[in-house]
């Protein structure tokens, strides 16, 4: 990739990205501080890797990424949302009124 050269409109998306990766980020540390009365922030960080993985499965169904690539990536979305979901359950088993906030 010696020769690219990124235009605008590939700037402007990677600043996008760039900016909703560092919210999100925020968004988790602050999760992280009441960890019991904030799991909802797991299901919805479970939604965005389920998003990702399937951007991921069109980048691979039209050609752009071969498998063997994004495979480790497949696999690793998948285990964060199983640990995600899990804790989850766990904490709504633990305390029913918690976890939706």
């Amino acid at each position: 990739m010696q020769n690219f050269f990124p235009g605008p409109d590939y700037r402007y998306a990677m600043n996008v990205g760039a900016s909703l990766m560092l919210g999100w980020t925020l968004l988790l540390l602050w999760a992280a501080r009441r960890p019991v009365e904030r799991a909802g922030v797991l299901l919805l960080t479970a939604v965005v890797v389920i998003g990702l993985f399937a951007a991921g499965m069109s980048a691979v169904l039209s050609g752009l990424i071969p498998l063997k690539n994004m495979f480790p990536v497949f696999v690793s979305q998948t285990a964060v949302t199983a640990l995600f979901l899990t804790g989850y359950v766990k904490v709504r088993r633990l305390n029913p009124g918690s976890g939706s906030s």
